[in-house]
């Protein structure tokens, strides 16, 4: 008997040993780590939390999803809200998830992993979220009344006040009415950004009147908030010429003003500085400069190059022909290529530098160059730049102001209708000294 409960001990172990064999070698996830913004976070704000998966070989996990507390941390992606059998690599894998929170307050989080072998879960971590008004935001229009297609250059500065957190917070730009605006150029209309304590960052717009509207607003938001500043603009649509009366009377064209585009120029647009120099340096200082009634300049420093920005806004009348710049710089550094220009000019010539563009504008439209030196300039130079000369495109059509006078057209028929009687004595004066002539010779001839 002793030898058989032996026998059957044996056999019970090893019918144990078979059944608990698959489970010492089933798939398990040893561990979940997760890793997200360590700033905080203005409400309405996109950011990524990542979770890295451990396992102790290749499988697969059931469903991955993160739980927060409060519950408003909601998952944007994925879509679902979590990972559903997902293949998990024996080096780890990485999955991200994008929460946007959406009230303020302070919020805890995790990541669980779940397995045919059971459940592994990081430890908590927390996110803080502000309101976007914790940050101050102003700004400012060149000029809130625009001729439609003229250009202007909104600022916006957006400051982080706490002397002890980083702030990370979506932002853009908009237009109250679409159509009444067009971002022409400068930064970019949308992104995310994160501000030192104390920091502050400066946006700058280019911006296009494409249609008459009246106080119509532009919008800079801030994660949840879509106007924390706002600006009111008013583009005007350019005048319609008058025609001329009609009321009898010959219709003699009234001569224009195009000689003296001054009498009806637009106000100048001065261009707003920039962050970066052309060859990506950071700008260390800035300064603007009107030049002439109609055109600007803006300068932006680095400390080894500079970005200038020339611009001339065309009369209500609009301009056609050359614009030329004489420019305070070496003509030796521009054939070296050390300055460079954008748009390229239709031609350069020494003295200092003497660049010609071609430019078709229409009414209250500007024309803005922009010129990249690539090498340390004094920033005194900008005393040195003067306003443009004009050239106007000239027409083969005859000019209003100098109309040819009807008499001059008809003075060969005015010669030929002198009184007949004057022509007969002419004939009379003419015939007498020849026959003078003839009797002078037979005289002559007759003493010979």
């Amino acid at each position: 008997m002793d030898m058989v409960a032996k026998m059957n001990s044996k056999i019970v172990a090893v019918f144990l040993a078979l059944l608990l064999a698959p489970l010492a070698l089933a798939f398990t996830i040893t561990e979940v780590t997760t890793s997200g913004p360590t700033t905080q976070v203005t409400t309405g704000t996109s950011v990524t939390i990542s979770s890295v998966i451990s396992s102790d070989e290749s499988g697969n996990a059931n469903q991955i999803s993160l739980t927060s507390n409060p519950s408003s941390l909601s998952v944007t992606d994925p879509s679902s809200g979590s990972f559903s059998t997902t293949s998990i690599a024996a080096t780890g894998t990485t999955l991200n998830f994008v929460v946007s929170p959406a009230a303020v307050g302070t919020y805890e989080y995790f990541v669980t992993a779940q397995y045919s072998g059971g459940a592994t879960s990081s430890t908590t971590s927390t996110l803080q979220v502000v309101a976007p008004s914790s940050l101050s935001v102003s700004g400012s229009a060149n000029s809130t009344s625009h001729v439609v297609g003229t250009v202007f250059s909104v600022t916006v500065t957006v400051s982080n006040p706490s002397a002890t957190s980083n702030v990370t917070t979506s932002y853009a730009l908009s237009f109250a009415n679409p159509s009444a605006f067009t971002l022409v150029s400068g930064d970019s209309s949308a992104g995310t950004l994160t501000l030192e304590p104390l920091g502050s960052v400066i946006f700058t717009y280019n911006i296009r009147a494409e249609a008459a509207a009246s106080s119509s607003n532009i919008l800079f938001g801030l994660g949840s908030t879509s106007n924390v500043f706002t600006q009111a603009i008013t583009n005007t649509a350019v005048a319609t010429p008058v025609p001329p009366s009609s009321s009898g009377g010959s219709s003699t064209p009234t001569p224009t003003a195009t000689a003296a585009p001054t009498a009806t120029s637009q106000p100048a647009f001065i261009p707003a500085p920039k962050t970066t120099t052309g060859t990506d340096e950071p700008v260390v200082s800035s300064e603007s400069k009107q030049i002439g009634t109609s055109s600007a300049v803006t300068a932006s420093f680095g400390e080894t190059s500079a970005t200038f920005e020339i611009a001339y806004t065309a009369p209500a009348g609009g301009f056609s022909g050359e614009l030329t710049h004489t420019l305070p710089f070496d003509y030796a550094d521009y054939q070296s290529g050390l300055i460079t220009f954008d748009p390229q000019p239709s031609r350069v010539a020494p003295g200092s530098i003497v660049a010609t563009w071609d430019v078709a504008l229409a009414p209250g439209e500007t024309f803005l160059a922009k010129m990249d030196v690539a090498k340390a300039v004094d920033q005194t130079v900008i005393n040195e730049f003067k306003a443009p000369k004009l050239a106007p495109r000239s027409s083969s059509a005859p000019s209003a102001a100098t109309p040819i006078p009807a008499a001059t057209t008809s003075a060969e028929p005015a010669a030929s209708a002198a009184p007949a009687g004057a022509n007969n004595t002419l004939l009379y004066v003419v015939g007498a000294l020849v026959v003078l002539g003839l009797l002078y010779y037979f005289v002559a001839m007759r003493k010979k």
